[in-house]
Protein backbone atom coordinates (compact mmCIF):
# COMPACT_ATOMS: atom_id res chain seq x y z
CA UNK A 1 0.00 0.00 0.00
CA UNK A 2 1.26 3.49 -0.88
CA UNK A 3 1.39 5.99 1.94
CA UNK A 4 -0.48 9.09 0.64
CA UNK A 5 1.42 11.45 2.96
CA UNK A 6 4.74 10.23 1.63
CA UNK A 7 3.67 10.72 -2.01
CA UNK A 8 2.48 14.26 -1.21
CA UNK A 9 5.78 15.20 0.42
CA UNK A 10 7.70 14.29 -2.75
CA UNK A 11 5.88 17.02 -4.65
CA UNK A 12 6.03 19.78 -2.05
CA UNK A 13 7.66 23.02 -3.04
CA UNK A 14 11.18 23.24 -1.69
CA UNK A 15 13.02 26.47 -0.98
CA UNK A 16 16.75 25.76 -0.48
CA UNK A 17 18.27 27.96 2.23
CA UNK A 18 20.69 30.76 1.46
CA UNK A 19 22.29 32.16 4.59
CA UNK A 20 23.15 35.81 5.07
CA UNK A 21 26.79 34.84 5.66
CA UNK A 22 26.92 33.08 2.27
CA UNK A 23 25.16 36.03 0.63
CA UNK A 24 27.75 38.39 2.14
CA UNK A 25 30.54 36.10 0.91
CA UNK A 26 29.08 36.14 -2.63
CA UNK A 27 28.97 39.94 -2.51
CA UNK A 28 32.50 40.25 -1.11
CA UNK A 29 33.92 37.91 -3.78
CA UNK A 30 32.19 39.78 -6.62
CA UNK A 31 29.78 37.01 -7.59
CA UNK A 32 26.86 39.34 -6.80
CA UNK A 33 26.80 43.11 -7.32
CA UNK A 34 25.15 44.93 -4.39
CA UNK A 35 24.56 48.00 -6.58
CA UNK A 36 22.13 46.02 -8.78
CA UNK A 37 18.91 44.28 -7.68
CA UNK A 38 19.61 40.70 -6.58
CA UNK A 39 16.99 38.19 -7.67
CA UNK A 40 16.69 34.49 -8.43
CA UNK A 41 18.34 34.93 -11.83
CA UNK A 42 21.45 36.64 -10.42
CA UNK A 43 21.70 34.09 -7.59
CA UNK A 44 21.50 31.19 -10.07
CA UNK A 45 23.99 32.88 -12.42
CA UNK A 46 26.53 33.19 -9.61
CA UNK A 47 27.02 29.39 -9.89
CA UNK A 48 27.65 29.20 -6.12
CA UNK A 49 24.08 28.33 -5.15
CA UNK A 50 22.65 24.91 -5.95
CA UNK A 51 19.09 24.96 -7.17
CA UNK A 52 17.47 22.12 -9.10
CA UNK A 53 13.92 22.43 -10.47
CA UNK A 54 13.80 18.63 -10.82
CA UNK A 55 13.87 18.45 -7.00
CA UNK A 56 10.91 20.88 -6.82
CA UNK A 57 13.08 23.86 -5.87
CA UNK A 58 10.88 26.91 -6.38
CA UNK A 59 13.26 29.60 -5.16
CA UNK A 60 15.35 30.81 -2.25
CA UNK A 61 14.72 30.84 1.49
CA UNK A 62 16.95 33.55 2.98
CA UNK A 63 17.93 32.38 6.48
CA UNK A 64 19.41 34.24 9.44
CA UNK A 65 22.74 32.38 9.78
CA UNK A 66 25.43 35.07 9.89
CA UNK A 67 22.96 37.85 10.57
CA UNK A 68 25.43 39.67 12.84
CA UNK A 69 28.16 39.78 10.19
CA UNK A 70 25.92 40.93 7.32
CA UNK A 71 26.84 44.50 6.34
CA UNK A 72 25.75 45.18 2.74
CA UNK A 73 23.09 47.55 1.50
CA UNK A 74 21.18 45.45 -1.05
CA UNK A 75 17.89 45.28 -2.89
CA UNK A 76 16.98 41.57 -2.95
CA UNK A 77 13.99 39.56 -4.12
CA UNK A 78 13.59 36.10 -2.55
CA UNK A 79 10.76 33.62 -2.14
CA UNK A 80 10.84 33.33 1.65
CA UNK A 81 12.47 35.27 4.52
CA UNK A 82 11.85 35.52 8.25
CA UNK A 83 11.25 38.76 10.14
CA UNK A 84 14.80 38.65 11.56
CA UNK A 85 16.30 38.42 8.07
CA UNK A 86 14.14 41.28 6.83
CA UNK A 87 15.25 43.40 9.80
CA UNK A 88 18.93 42.55 9.17
CA UNK A 89 18.71 43.62 5.51
CA UNK A 90 16.77 46.80 6.29
CA UNK A 91 19.14 47.71 9.16
CA UNK A 92 21.82 48.55 6.59
CA UNK A 93 19.48 50.54 4.33
CA UNK A 94 18.57 47.67 2.01
CA UNK A 95 15.21 46.37 0.94
CA UNK A 96 13.80 42.87 0.63
CA UNK A 97 10.85 41.71 -1.45
CA UNK A 98 9.20 38.32 -1.59
CA UNK A 99 7.94 36.95 -4.90
CA UNK A 100 6.49 33.68 -6.17
CA UNK A 101 7.67 31.94 -9.35
CA UNK A 102 5.90 29.09 -11.08
CA UNK A 103 7.90 26.04 -12.18
CA UNK A 104 8.25 27.24 -15.80
CA UNK A 105 9.81 30.49 -14.63
CA UNK A 106 12.16 28.68 -12.24
CA UNK A 107 13.30 26.37 -15.04
CA UNK A 108 13.92 29.37 -17.32
CA UNK A 109 15.94 31.16 -14.63
CA UNK A 110 17.92 28.03 -13.75
CA UNK A 111 19.12 27.34 -17.31
CA UNK A 112 17.86 29.97 -19.79
CA UNK A 113 19.63 28.58 -22.86
CA UNK A 114 18.21 25.08 -22.40
CA UNK A 115 14.73 26.40 -21.63
CA UNK A 116 14.43 28.65 -24.68
CA UNK A 117 16.01 26.06 -27.00
CA UNK A 118 13.08 23.80 -26.09
CA UNK A 119 10.72 26.36 -27.65
CA UNK A 120 8.59 26.91 -24.54
CA UNK A 121 7.34 30.37 -23.71
CA UNK A 122 6.61 32.19 -20.48
CA UNK A 123 3.46 33.89 -19.32
CA UNK A 124 3.66 37.42 -17.97
CA UNK A 125 4.09 37.79 -14.22
CA UNK A 126 0.76 38.71 -12.63
CA UNK A 127 0.63 41.27 -9.82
Amino acid sequence: MINPLKSLSRHRRQYPPLSLVKLQLLIDNGALNPEEPIDLASICNSHFFKMDPKLHHYGVNLVDEGMDSFKSKINIKVQHASEQVIAAVERHGGSITTAYFDMKSVMALHNPAKFFESGKGLAFMAF
